[in-house]
């Protein structure tokens, strides 16, 4: 449908109108030419209501909450996700069970009058994360965010007014580990929504948490404020005067419209807007109105979230972290090497997933006798894993032995990278040493190809650089030639997030070896021993050699 007024095909704007809608064009069907002199014109419009000639700015604004406003839920298990998803839709969408809890996600969606005017409310709830989350729990989330391709306008994380004090780890752990997988965005679409409680409630409530959790409290409104003062500010560098101040009166635009001075003061603009209201993002949901007709706190909720969507936009399954996202590539061939007692299948563990190789009980002995493998299947990416044993005591068989139970462990086509493994808390000359006899086997491929790969990660006091810049002269040396490429691994962490992010970090640093085992191949004078398992280039793999790199 085409509005016009009496002058005009086209319906013009003074620019401030439009720029006080920010997202007018995506979700009203709008699309506004910007290259008029007196304003920007409107071509087409879709969803407005007509008048005699003429739309108001209080229409286009009452169209623009037409668009469908998205949340995502989450939090720890038991804190009433379902109950409140029930509450904001104001119906039994989700089903509340006491023991099993949610155990996978899913979307309802309901209408609404937000601010008198009609709207589609839609709603993803997720099962509840463990202190330590899980990899089933991370899985559900990231499809949860998928669910919704166009994105969430608000990510709600739930707190239990009654039991905050109690799980104060829990919450903030759950946090961290949600914070690493949604990334920094997460602070911009992130409101608290706490069960039990009344509005009236929340600054009492917001004083007397834990230190922890305030602290995650006021990081939340505290972005949310940066955010809004910078928004006025751009608002006001935006605004211009359209009165002739000589005859001191207001002058009529080519559109019809009339405007009056603006005379920009922060301080009331942030009155005036609605963005006042909101100058917390804790929000109370009493889920005694579950199943019943929203109450002022799903409206003050909802307002909020077209507020974070007018502000921020939306976010998407492209904002989570890539941190914590196994990045795509050729199949790969770990294999593990260090002396005794490092923790060689614990980091065999760590980067397949599960407990698939066995670990001593005893920190200084080797539980793995002959050399052993798995595999993982990620995006596509095929990992293999080889743990191995320590070398014998008699260098020339030992070595022998460990190339012979490597080479019947992977195959000729797979692409493998050597990851020697250090325990930082037990760093000694043992280590050198048996570096040295790993080099007899692999000569400068081992400096070339490979990794240190550093566990105890748990046990460190200080920072990673921090350790490496005190750490002995000969450790230093040892990753000088390997290139200093190395990653610290947390083994006893079962932190789906964090695990993955290592597990991220490994992999980057060996997929850029790969990118250039061409290159090391083609100017490597020191071709692989014949107990190795490596194949000389110009054998059994062509001429190109690409997937023959140790």
């Amino acid at each position: 449908m085409q509005y016009t007024n009496s002058e005009s095909d086209t319906l013009t704007f003074p620019q401030a109108y439009i720029q006080m809608l920010p997202s007018f064009q995506d979700d009203v069907g709008v699309s506004v030419d910007q290259s008029s002199d007196h304003g920007s014109t409107i071509q087409s419009v879709d969803n407005l209501t007509e008048t005699e000639g003429l739309v108001t700015i209080d229409e286009l604004k009452h169209n623009q909450c037409l668009k469908v406003l998205r949340s995502l839920l989450v939090g720890c298990k038991g804190n009433g996700k379902s109950h409140t998803g029930n509450t904001i839709l104001g119906q039994e969408a989700f089903r509340v069970t006491r023991k099993e809890g949610t155990e996978r996600s899913s979307l309802c969606s309901s209408s609404h009058e937000v601010d008198g005017v009609s709207r589609k409310v839609t709603v993803v709830d997720t099962p509840g994360v463990s202190q330590e989350m899980t990899e089933s729990e991370f899985e559900e989330l990231v499809r949860a965010v998928k669910m919704v391709p166009e994105g969430f306008d608000a990510i709600c994380l739930v707190w239990d007014y009654n039991n905050s004090e109690r799980n104060e780890e829990k919450e903030v752990q759950v946090f961290q580990s949600l914070h690493r997988l949604f990334g920094d965005g997460l602070y911009e679409h992130l409101v608290i929504l706490v069960t039990h409680a009344q509005q009236e409630d929340i600054p009492e409530f917001i004083e007397k948490l834990p230190d922890k959790m305030k602290k995650i409290a006021n990081k939340v409104n505290g972005h949310y404020r940066i955010t809004l003062m910078e928004k006025i500010k751009e608002a006001g560098a935006r605004q211009t005067t359209v009165v002739d101040h000589n005859q001191g009166q207001a002058q009529s635009s080519s559109s019809g419209f009339y405007h009056d001075q603006i005379d920009f003061d922060q301080s009331k603009v942030l009155q005036e807007t609605s963005h006042y209201k909101f100058h917390e993002k804790i929000i109370a949901m009493d889920n005694k109105l579950n199943g019943k007709e929203p109450g002022e706190q799903v409206q003050l909720f909802l307002s909020l979230t077209q507020e974070l969507s007018n502000g921020s936009g939306r976010y998407t399954a492209s904002n989570l972290s890539p941190r914590c996202q196994i990045p795509s590539g050729e199949d790969l061939c770990l294999v593990l090497l260090g002396r005794s007692g490092v923790g060689k299948s614990h980091t065999g563990n760590s980067i397949i997933g599960q407990d698939v190789f066995s670990v001593s009980d005893r920190a200084i002995m080797s539980e793995t006798k002959h050399c052993d493998s798995s595999s993982r299947h990620e995006k596509g990416c095929h990992i293999m894993v080889v743990d191995t044993p320590p070398l014998t005591q008699d260098a020339k068989e030992g070595e022998n032995r460990l190339a012979t139970e490597i080479k019947e462990q992977i195959k000729p086509s797979v692409l493998y990278i050597l990851i020697m493994i250090i325990n930082i808390g037990r760093f000694s000359m043992e280590d050198v040493k048996m570096a040295g006899r790993y080099y007899n086997m692999f000569k400068e491929i081992l400096w070339n190809n490979s990794v240190v790969l550093f566990t105890g990660k748990d046990k460190l006091t200080c920072n990673e650089d921090d350790y490496l810049t005190y750490a002995p002269k000969e450790l230093t040396d040892m990753l000088q030639k390997f290139g200093k490429r190395y990653v610290f691994f947390d083994n006893m962490t079962r932190d789906e997030t964090l695990r993955r992010m290592q597990r991220v970090e490994l992999i980057n640093l060996v997929q850029n070896i790969a990118m250039h085992a061409d290159d090391i191949y083609s100017h490597s004078d020191s071709g692989p021993s014949e107990n190795l398992p490596l194949l000389p280039v110009d054998e059994d793999l062509g001429t190109s050699g690409r997937r023959v790199a140790a």
